[in-house]
């Protein structure tokens, strides 16, 4: 047995008490999140946010709903957080915050998450879940080595603060066992420079996975990465095959570039890819192909990253690829579990509740749930953060034995999230304002469409636009403050808006008429700014014309 199987057969073991405590939990799922809110209050005693809404852990869960409000980060935790970033304990929880994680909020700007011991221990616990149930389902993934990508670290200033901000390593989510246990296991990642480009973090990505004969697991987050990757190697092969030969990774970096990749010389490995390339006609069945092994692929599969996704497993039709569940940075949510569509609830991590889509005014516990009902979904988490609005939607497809199996449907308050860059409308509307002065001309029309290509970018029409200049550096200065923008900019996931110019007289009242006219039933038309309609967005590109990219630059990280 080689080292990498074995190494995965402890690793599935270490894994397999998480997965059995969860399959009891879900028989009880009433009585089992009772119990974690109980957990999580006793852990919130002598914060100031207990004092502040009279918390207890004796309290039922009506009382807590009743004492403590839908909270959001702006109104709720901002002092907080900065009482936190003093090093000031005892504020949201009575647990030490060893880390704050940032994120991007509805209004564009960053929020830092505070992260106890307990909080990652939930994460831990839904991926050892996860992990248990995946070796069981798909047992031929774990006779090898795997893959799980490392988001590169966007240095950003966040001010002073006693407690370190910033990611942790992806692999950060894993127990302690797991982390040891997967450095047998997991294809080691390359040491990418701050200031790396794009093109040479896929590049020395797609020589380092070359390199590995025995890949038989990839877990991405996004699918346009491991698409890029797989474009890279298709396109790129002949520089690949060199560096993999001569294990000397310059023939495919910079000469400036600082990252390292420890690549040994193989020859032989690269004359049996040479001869793999030769007898393939196009893309298809290319990973398949490079990896015999290669069994899974597990990366997002909801919302925007759907179209990314069906094209993947188009491209890879013999490889199983299962959709994640909705792990954000302020908690766990839900994770996949068996071979069925859609995922379920992670209720031994975070206390969840659910906001109706027809927002009638009543927040729903877990077992009050219908099958095709829309809600925003609600968590308090041993991280401090109390009945939190994340502004995810999930759609009930099913529901399985007591538990609800969710759809990720998309963010509420306009959030556009095609390659997990979760860039807010209000971003865009703001630079747009600031640029075109539409405040003193609200006549001006302008409307943004996600398009789901690879890489991924947003068209932006704006009625009577002669320049884009200034509109492009302010739009990408905003945009590039978020840090998951900047990540998936970094990776080529994402590139800069195109910006196209629709006649002076294309106003909304000329939009509503153009979506009536494409069979849209004006009563029921939203004042919405994103687009998602193909047959909208061809209409507009027919009515518009594209303003000259007037910023050329390389794009870095």
């Amino acid at each position: 047995m080689n080292t990498a199987r074995m190494a995965n057969l402890l690793w599935k073991q270490s894994a397999k008490s998480d997965w059995r405590s969860f399959k009891s939990a879900a028989s009880c799922p009433r009585q089992t999140q009772q119990s974690l809110l109980k957990t999580i209050l006793n852990k919130a005693c002598s914060s100031h946010f207990a004092e502040r809404y009279r918390l207890s852990p004796d309290m039922s869960v009506a009382d807590f709903r009743k004492s403590v409000p839908v909270t959001n980060y702006a109104e709720h935790y901002v002092e907080d957080i900065k009482r936190i970033q003093q090093g000031e304990p005892y504020v949201l929880t009575n647990q030490q915050v060893y880390r704050l994680v940032p994120t991007t909020g509805s209004s564009g700007k960053v929020k830092l998450i505070p992260y106890t011991r307990l909080l990652k221990r939930s994460f831990q616990r839904v991926v050892n879940t996860w992990i248990y149930d995946l070796a069981r389902q798909y047992p031929q993934a774990f006779r090898g080595k795997s893959y799980w990508s490392v988001t590169p670290v966007v240095k950003q200033p966040f001010g002073e603060s006693v407690v370190p901000v910033g990611f942790e390593s992806d692999t950060a989510y894993l127990s302690p066992i797991g982390r040891l246990l997967a450095k047998r296991a997991i294809v080691e990642a390359p040491f990418f420079d701050g200031n790396e480009t794009a093109e040479t973090v896929i590049r020395l990505t797609a020589l380092q996975l070359l390199s590995e004969s025995n890949l038989s697991l990839i877990s991405v987050w996004s699918p346009t990465l491991l698409l890029n990757i797989l474009s890279t190697i298709w396109n790129d092969q002949e520089a690949l095959l060199r560096a993999l030969a001569a294990g000397d990774d310059r023939f495919v970096k910079r000469n400036d570039s600082g990252s390292i990749l420890r690549l040994k010389r193989n020859p032989k490995r690269a004359r049996w890819i040479e001869r793999v390339f030769d007898a393939l006609r196009d893309q298809t069945s290319l990973a398949k192909s490079v990896w015999p092994r290669l069994s899974l692929i597990s990366c997002w599969g909801d919302a925007g990253s759907k179209t990314y996704f069906k094209a993947l497993k188009k491209l890879e039709p013999q490889i199983s690829v299962q959709a994640k569940g909705i792990l954000s940075t302020e908690g766990c949510v839900s994770l996949p579990m068996g071979t069925s569509a859609g995922h379920l609830p992670a209720i031994e991590s975070s206390f969840l509740e659910f906001i109706p889509e027809s927002a009638n005014g009543e927040v729903l516990l877990l077992d009050q749930l219908e099958i095709g009902q829309v809600y925003e979904v609600l968590i308090t988490t041993f991280g401090g953060l109390y009945r939190y609005a994340t502004g995810d939607q999930i759609k009930v497809t099913a529901i399985c034995d007591g538990l609800p199996n969710f759809e990720l449907m998309g963010r509420t308050n306009q959030m556009i999230d095609l390659v997990g860059e979760k860039v807010p409308l209000r971003v865009i509307e703001q630079a747009t304002l600031e640029c075109l002065g539409l405040e003193s001309a609200p006549e001006r029309f302008w409307v943004v469409a996600p398009v789901a290509a690879i890489p991924a970018y947003y068209r932006i029409y704006i009625s009577g636009l002669k320049q884009s200049g200034e509109l492009e550096k302010v739009l990408l200065n905003r945009l590039r403050k978020n840090p998951h923008f900047s990540n998936a900019e970094s990776l080529g996931q994402i590139v800069k808006p195109e910006i196209r110019s629709l006649p002076d007289s294309f106003t909304i009242h000329s939009f509503h008429s153009l979506k009536s006219q494409l069979g849209n039933q004006l009563g029921a038309l939203k004042e919405s700014r994103v687009e998602y309609s193909s047959r909208v967005v061809t209409r507009l590109d027919q009515l518009s014309t594209p303003l000259e990219n007037e910023i050329v630059e390389e794009q870095a990280f």
